[in-house]
């Protein structure tokens, strides 16, 4: 009987042995593999150097409404219209015994399964020539890299793009009801993660309307995918209504800014675009653009042709999921009056950019290799070891010279944390970045010195943090300093070995 057990056992394993093999003797699947290696390698060579980095302002909120919610620390700082499902799981994760080099790890695994989706996602769509190759592209792109060693939101949602897209396609148009399901469940979450998802999920809406039209509103399909995804978000819009006083705020913001304020509206897109050599890189850059041409020349030159729409509903598909958030984010990045581009907020849309990347190089080696077959392959590598260069190039420089910034702030934190009480009241203009290393409650400086002088009798802080890490006014980098009797500095940081260009002073006040 043992001995029936054990050849058992052997056959399982050798058939286990057998598929890896005959996994790995697919091309596509050898070059997946050699992708994803490449990129854990990179992102762990870079975490290496920025596993104890500080935070910065939007990271430290996400970091310290997590300790909130796992230590009931303070939570001054905290913006209540930010998106809260990812501090509550960075909450557990510090529960359980977790640290903050966790939460970064946590990071490195959203960036590794967001080229792995990219490879998914594309090939689904398209071919998995083009898969590969827009996932390389992802694995060394240096935006995505430096995202990927900060705490911050900007990575979840290309991700959650990209799942979106994935479930949409094969659950809605490959008719997998399994898959439609998951496709309302993810969207919800994945607009409960980040707020741009929306503009994503109003793109799908556009695409729809272009392949289905009115008749849509009879699709069976769109109300279960719909009816799912409002059941997973009413729990997400009572929090809000609560906290916050609206049940979606980020779009709530987003609609006072765009019609009370005058913002770049589509013409800022240009100014988005013009990032883009600078965030890919050159050659990549124009691969991707030619093959957004292609597609579109492709798509104008159908025009009025039966079944022109659905000919090209893949790549319509792709085009939209990058170009309506594309177009979105030049509404609602509106800030004081004016439009505020910034390359973190359009992460999400380089996936689907590497995608017409692909697109132009598979067509490039079709031409090609009518004249020499190993050409196209020529090309490809040429194109692609360009690009990694010049991406692991830039994340080399853009990651490590930040490694150092705002590290006063981190330093200056844990020493308050040593130094004062819990209960204990803070002054320093780094807010959320105090709050979370200090576990103290912090206040800013507000608009004078006669007010702020007013606030310190009121609330009696005990510390008054005076740095150049944030955007101050010159009275508040004088207040202490003209009053030193009542403002003692008690911990100096500097910039220099040598002690002369002071980046954060702690001033114990006296009463």
């Amino acid at each position: 009987m043992e001995d029936l057990k054990t050849e058992k056992e052997e056959k399982i394993l050798k058939e286990r042995k057998d598929k890896i093999k005959n996994w790995f003797k697919n091309p596509y699947n050898l070059a997946l593999f050699g992708i994803l290696i490449l990129a854990i390698a990179i992102r762990l060579y870079f975490f290496t150097y920025t596993n104890i980095q500080a935070l910065w302002w939007d990271e430290a909120e996400y970091g310290l409404r997590a300790k909130s919610i796992a230590f009931s620390t303070p939570i001054t700082g905290w913006a209540a219209e930010r998106e809260i499902i990812v501090p509550l799981f960075f909450a557990l994760l510090l529960k359980l015994g977790g640290t903050e080099t966790l939460l970064r790890f946590v990071q490195i695994l959203v960036s590794m399964l967001t080229v792995f989706m990219t490879y998914l996602t594309i090939s689904e769509i398209s071919n998995k020539k083009i898969g590969l190759i827009a996932s390389f592209a992802m694995s060394v792109f240096w935006l995505h890299l430096f995202f990927t060693a900060r705490v911050l939101l900007y990575l979840w949602a290309p991700l959650f793009y990209l799942l979106i897209i994935y479930f949409f396609y094969t659950g809605y148009i490959q008719d997998n009801k399994r898959n439609l399901i998951i496709f309302g469940i993810v969207a919800s979450i994945g607009l409960q993660v980040y707020f741009s998802i929306g503009f994503l999920l109003f793109g799908i809406f556009v695409y729809l309307l272009f392949i289905e039209g009115f008749s849509l509103i009879k699709n069976k399909k769109a109300w279960l995918a719909f009816a799912i995804f409002i059941l997973v978000l009413i729990p997400h819009m009572i929090y809000f209504q609560s906290a916050y006083g609206s049940p979606l705020p980020r779009y709530s913001i987003g609609l006072h800014a765009v019609t009370k304020e005058p913002g770049a509206g589509l013409s800022g897109i240009f100014s988005y675009i013009n990032m883009f050599p600078s965030r890919v890189g050159w050659v990549f850059t124009i691969a991707s653009f030619l093959g957004l041409f292609y597609f579109i020349g492709n798509f104008l030159l159908g025009a009025g042709i039966k079944g022109n729409i659905k000919k090209n509903s893949q790549w319509l598909l792709i085009f939209i999921a990058f170009f309506i958030p594309l177009s979105l984010y030049t509404f609602y990045g509106v800030v004081g009056g004016s439009a505020t581009f910034y390359d973190g907020f359009i992460l999400s849309t380089f996936p689907f950019f590497f995608a017409f990347g692909g697109l132009f190089l598979d067509k490039a080696s079709e031409l090609f290799a009518k004249y020499n077959k190993f050409l196209p392959i020529i090309i490809i590598l040429v194109v692609l070891l360009m690009h990694a260069y010049s991406g692991i190039t830039a994340a080399n420089i853009n990651i490590k010279t930040k490694i150092s910034s705002y590290d006063s702030v981190k330093l200056a934190g844990l020493w308050i944390k040593e130094n004062s009480q819990p209960g204990d009241i803070i002054i320093s203009a780094s807010v959320p970045q105090n709050t979370y290393y200090s576990e103290r409650t912090t206040y800013s400086f507000l608009q004078n010195a006669s007010v702020l002088e007013k606030q310190i009798e009121e609330k009696r802080p005990v510390y008054l943090v005076d740095s150049v890490w944030e955007p101050v006014e010159q009275w508040i980098h004088e207040f202490a300093s003209k009053n030193q009797t009542k403002y003692v500095p008690v911990q100096v940081y500097f910039f220099d070995k040598e002690q002369k260009q002071p980046s954060l002073v702690i001033y114990k006040i006296n009463y």
